[in-house]
């Protein structure tokens, strides 16, 4: 008797000393249970946050379970703490097993709605949301009038294709601009934007939903802002992040393939396309172990594209017809925008210009709001329109595509004013791969106009890029236009 009453002192002791350490916490826990305390290790992994989200699911998942056991009274709250871990960490299959178990229990209203909500998140990362849109109105009939219910509805509204509609419901419920529900709704905001794949207002509302979290700012949040950084070009600041990611993942929060999964994504971007493979191709079966179809499409399609600029079509249509597959399977549209674009791009490679228009009308059909896709299908549809108002990013694109319609019509210093444009900015975001195709473009126009200084230049530094990068499509552009030239100065 004497010996359990002294336990609590020496985990206070020792949690006292190392408040944030992940091996203090389990050590404690585990001194706990041996003593027959279990409510004192919950006691303890509840106040101790920061260094229980440090502690991996295999190692926290037997504790909480063991204290479910020893005492049923707190058996609830393990699990549900323990659910909330595995979400976190992306072990997707278990924290479904997990979610069933508190399901069937009989529950207070405030954990119904959290188990609900756990569970429709997770059944929305693995491509489920009409299961995700059951649970969630099975906790309405039970607990009326619960906004976060009614947030996380219009989260899957974005999600089922529905953006401006889920966009005006998130805008419309009274959560005010502070606190995690403020902070939900700010980045489900900037979410909708991400879809309509228009960088500067995601970005604005993903620091909107880090103002409003304040602290503790969920991996979701970065995740957006990542993306967003991508969507404007700011791929320095971009990286940044995945680095911070890369170096801290226990501390970000990332589960399994998540951060890899950004990391490439920004890799892709960059024109690292390489990279961008060696990173993404492992992650993806990360993903594939949780059924994470939700991140999966996202990044398989995003590794298609790298596959594309090095040249290796039949890899890149593998992985486009696994992320349209999945987008098919899930009825999640919004993840079709994507794809959609990269079967236009890859028709476009192989010279299909006929199939490459009917998937530019498919693009534009799901995603009419996006000023990248409405560039991309006018230019595949021979009449380029570049937005109104749009930012650099969309303006340089714009400016790519027109060079290239320019060259095809043969109007050769309009295709050079274009492309030079188009090379500036790539050249400070350091997007190479589309640096690469821009100086590419200006190469053949002043080799049109016969402008053989400029020329050789731009052909030397665009064939350096492109042999440093393996871009093979852009190698070998570039010996057919070597060619050409070889062949008008009659050296056969």
């Amino acid at each position: 008797m004497g010996k359990s009453a002294s336990q609590p002192i020496d985990l206070e002791r020792l949690l006292a000393s190392f408040p944030e350490n992940p091996d203090a916490l389990l050590a404690a826990m585990r001194h706990c249970l041996d003593a027959g305390l279990a409510e004192a290790a919950l006691r303890a992994a509840q106040a101790h946050r920061v260094a229980r989200l440090q502690i991996r699911c295999e190692e926290l998942e037997p504790l909480l379970r063991a204290i479910a056991a020893a005492a049923p009274s707190c058996a609830t709250e393990a699990l549900l703490l323990l659910a909330r871990h595995l979400v976190r960490w992306s072990h997707l299959v278990p924290a479904q097993l997990t979610l069933a178990e508190l399901a069937a229990r009989s529950l207070e209203d405030e954990t119904r709605v959290e188990v609900a909500l756990l569970q429709a998140r997770t059944f929305l990362r693995q491509g489920s949301p009409v299961q995700a849109h059951h649970v969630l109105d099975q906790a309405r009939r039970a607990v009326r009038d619960d906004v976060r219910l009614s947030l996380m509805l219009a989260e899957l509204a974005l999600w089922r294709g529905q953006v401006v509609e889920g966009r005006n419901l998130l805008e419309q419920l009274p959560l005010g601009e502070r606190g995690p529900l403020a902070g939900r709704r700010a980045a489900s905001i900037a979410l909708s934007y991400v879809f309509d794949q228009d960088g500067p207002p995601a970005l604005a509302w993903t620091a909107r939903a880090r103002d409003a979290y304040a602290i503790d700012v969920p991996p979701l949040v970065t995740a957006l802002e990542v993306i967003a950084l991508v969507l404007t070009e700011d791929l320095d600041r971009a990286s940044a992040l995945t680095t911070g990611l890369h170096l801290q993942p226990l501390a970000s929060g990332f589960g399994r393939g998540l951060g890899e999964a950004l990391q490439a994504f920004v890799a892709w971007r960059r024109g690292e396309l390489v990279e961008s493979i060696a990173l993404g191709e492992p992650a993806l079966e990360l993903l594939d172990d949780e059924a994470d179809r939700t991140v999966g499409s996202l990044l398989a399609n995003a590794i298609a594209r790298a596959h594309l600029g090095l040249g290796q079509l039949r890899r890149a249509e593998e992985l486009l017809r696994r992320a349209e597959g999945s987008c098919a399977a899930s009825g999640m549209q919004s993840l079709g925008t994507a794809c959609a674009v990269t079967r236009l791009l890859l028709s476009a490679a192989r010279g299909e210009w006929s199939a490459a228009r009917e998937h530019a009308r498919a693009a534009a059909a799901l995603c009419p709001r996006s000023p990248c896709v409405s560039v991309e299908s006018s230019w595949a549809g021979s009449d380029l329109c570049a937005p109104d108002a749009c930012n650099d990013s969309v303006a340089a694109l714009a400016a790519l595509r027109a060079s290239e319609m320019a060259l095809h019509r043969g109007e050769w210093a309009q295709a050079d004013r274009a492309a030079a444009a188009a090379e500036r900015w790539y050249r400070r975001s350091g997007a190479e791969h589309d640096r690469a195709q821009a100086l590419l473009a200006r190469a053949e126009s002043l080799v049109q106009l016969d402008d053989r200084a400029k020329a050789e230049k731009l052909l030397a530094a665009c064939e350096e890029l492109a042999g440093r990068r393996h871009y093979r499509m852009i190698e070998v552009a570039l010996l057919l236009l070597r060619a050409r030239q070889a062949d008008r100065d009659g050296r056969i």
